[in-house]
């Protein structure tokens, strides 16, 4: 098996439909299988999978148990050559889990890499980034000032001063779309369990890093990305105290990684 792709959702059957179908109908050339992991949803998602996708392997969770611990439910006990992550609210374009598979293949000193991600109009997504400081979370969500949104910071952080065309190596990717060597996943564990909304991919890229393997950006390969910036829409939710526990975790876990040092 070359690859095992793991899914974790939440209430998204429609979005969930769109992204398997593009995985069966745009993957010839590599063999994978896809694990689904469900946690708890009171949508119709369930029975979607079952009707629409038999060959799907379906992990069914009784309660939320948010993002990383759902995720390694679908990391364990892998026997492919790699592992992608990737979210319910996104499309693969054709053959581009192929092509990332490949650009693994050319290049086993990368333990992590990660697609061009677009909105369904076209437009491009950074989603591959430098390392930053504990300041650039705050100035994220204060995008709405004009002198924040435009500051050289946020841009560097972004890596905005590039033009995302060609293979590179970065700090980290996002994690709604990862290839991971599944020797790095031996070498270093799963994700981190306490990270139950964001941070864990970061955390990941840092983790790799530190065990000797590269991340890389490969936009030859695209996946449309339907974002849905859940902690974006309201201020208060349990997901944005969720966010900012995971935050926290992660900058404790990384005490130079206050200053931008990893």
């Amino acid at each position: 098996m070359d690859l095992r792709i793991v899914i974790a959702t939440l209430n998204s059957e429609h979005l969930l439909r769109g992204c398997l179908s593009s995985i069966y109908n745009n993957t010839s050339l590599t063999k994978f299988e896809t694990v689904v992991i469900d946690n708890a949803s009171t949508d119709n998602t369930v029975a979607m999978i079952k009707s629409n996708f038999p060959k799907v392997k379906l992990i069914r969770n009784k309660k939320n148990r948010g993002v990383a611990p759902a995720r390694n439910q679908g990391l364990k006990s892998v026997s492919a050559n790699y592992v992608l992550l990737l979210d319910a609210d996104t499309s693969v374009a054709s053959h581009a889990i192929d092509d990332l598979v490949q650009f693994m293949d050319k290049k086993p000193q990368v333990g992590i890499s990660g697609p061009k991600l677009v909105s369904p109009t076209g437009e491009l997504q950074y989603t591959c980034r430098r390392f930053h400081n504990i300041l650039i979370p705050f100035l994220r969500r204060s995008t709405f000032l004009n002198f924040v949104g435009s500051s050289r910071q946020l841009e560097k952080f972004l890596m905005q001063d590039w033009d995302h065309a060609s293979p590179r190596r970065v700090d980290h990717v996002i994690g709604a779309c990862q290839i991971i060597r599944n020797e790095l996943i031996e070498r270093i564990g799963l994700l981190d369990n306490r990270m139950f909304y964001g941070w864990e991919d970061t955390d990941y890229c840092v983790r790799a890093k530190q065990a000797g393997f590269e991340t890389w950006y490969f936009p030859q390969a695209t996946v449309v990305h339907h974002e849905q910036r859940i902690t974006k829409k309201k201020l208060f939710t349990r997901l944005t105290f969720e966010n900012f526990k995971s935050m926290a975790l992660f900058f404790l876990k990384y005490p130079s990684g206050v200053f931008g040092k990893f």
